[in-house]
């Protein structure tokens, strides 16, 4: 029997853009372990760049990610121990300081780490007329490629760039804004997207996941940064936790790929209306994202390094991406989102390599095959 086709009309999106700009040449203020603790304890600017913390009350989304992470309840103000077990942690410092004017403006952030900057850069689209699902990655294409101004917050000078690649013009602005003298390492950094439906209607429940090489599964297919040849679906959608094991739910689809991600939460499209938590299920992803990324580009580029503690946290690093590619116990609401996004990058060789190998899944909670 041929399953019934769910039409999606979309009124809102979020896509996110992130950049990772690895540097083992940076300020003594955060290069060096211990100013990087009495930054976290005692916010002070950065060669002029303001710094604060990546969580706070009004961050619940953000101070529940990073509280996972460091394995603790976080909370303002850092006392001096704390503030060492967020450091092993990679639990970073925060910069929001950007100046941006143009048409289509997004909301510009950066993690400030021992060994580089994330610079992540958010956009909001709406639609009155409600937009087919299958042409949201054209409408989003011709967005982000609007032209902008920006500049860090001390400065008056101004780069021109796109919203596509803002977070790449800020994270190496910033990066050199904040060095001591330039990297010994050069990794040409790559931006990742991530596209979440917000808000919009279905005419159906979805009772299945799309076809392969159907419109739903190509529109996922170019939002998640896709190119010309679709991928097989079995080898993009990422498998979710259902408290048993990983599952592939048409309740809550995320196809993920080397550059990007897109998800579809059915509760965004089905009343009553999940916006709120299509939103927070966005802002968790790109912290993810954020995380596994710099963390992986931290591992793949150390044998480069002339620096001996930047080897050395990239030692710390392999195994913390160990635990979340199993994942630990700690993990498994995350679902096979960090395994997905190593695999998918092509990060997994440097981690297991830094491991000698040891890298393996958590047996305890299997995932299902891919329904044909």
């Amino acid at each position: 029997m041929r399953s019934r086709i769910v039409r999606v009309e979309v009124t809102a999106i979020r896509a996110s853009y992130l950049t990772v700009c690895v540097h083992d040449q940076l300020s003594s203020a955060l290069g060096s372990d211990e100013q990087f603790v009495q930054r976290l304890v005692d916010l002070k600017d950065i060669r002029r760049q303001q710094v604060g913390l990546p969580f706070a009350k009004d961050l619940p989304v953000d101070s529940r990610f990073w509280s996972k992470v460091a394995e603790e309840a976080v909370q303002v103000p850092v006392s001096p121990e704390k503030a060492k077990r967020l450091r092993r942690h990679f639990v970073p410092l925060r910069w929001a300081d950007a100046v941006v004017t143009g048409k289509v403006l997004p909301r510009i952030e950066a993690h400030l780490h021992r060994f580089g900057v994330v610079a992540i850069a958010t956009v909001d689209l709406t639609w009155e007329t409600p937009v087919p699902f299958e042409e949201v990655w054209s409408r989003l294409a011709e967005a982000e490629s609007q032209g902008l101004r920006a500049a860090l917050g001390t400065h008056t000078q101004f780069t021109d760039t796109t919203v596509r690649d803002a977070s790449r013009a800020f994270a190496m602005s910033l990066a050199e804004e904040i060095q001591d003298e330039p990297a010994s390492i050069f990794t040409e950094p790559l931006t990742r997207r991530i596209v979440t439906v917000i808000d919009g209607k279905s005419d159906a429940p979805f009772q299945e996941m799309p076809p392969a090489n159907s419109p739903f599964h190509i529109a996922l297919h170019h939002l998640a940064s896709g190119e010309d040849v679709i991928a097989a679906p079995a080898a993009a959608f990422v498998p979710q936790w259902n408290m048993a094991g990983y599952v592939f739910p048409p309740s809550r689809m995320m196809y993920t790929l080397s550059a990007g991600s897109a998800s579809l939460i059915e509760s965004a499209i089905r009343p009553p209306s999940g916006e709120l938590y299509a939103s927070n299920w966005h802002r968790e992803r790109t912290l993810i994202t954020a995380y596994v990324c710099a963390l992986a580009d931290l591992v793949e580029s150390a044998p480069q390094s002339t620096s001996g503690a930047f080897r050395a946290w990239a030692g710390l690093a392999a195994q913390t991406l160990a635990r979340l590619y199993g994942p630990s116990r700690d993990y498994l609401e995350w679902g096979q989102y960090p395994a997905a996004i190593l695999t998918r990058t092509g990060a997994i060789t440097a981690v297991r390599d830094a491991l000698g190998g040891k890298l393996s899944s958590n047996v305890d909670f299997p995932v299902s095959p891919y329904p044909k």
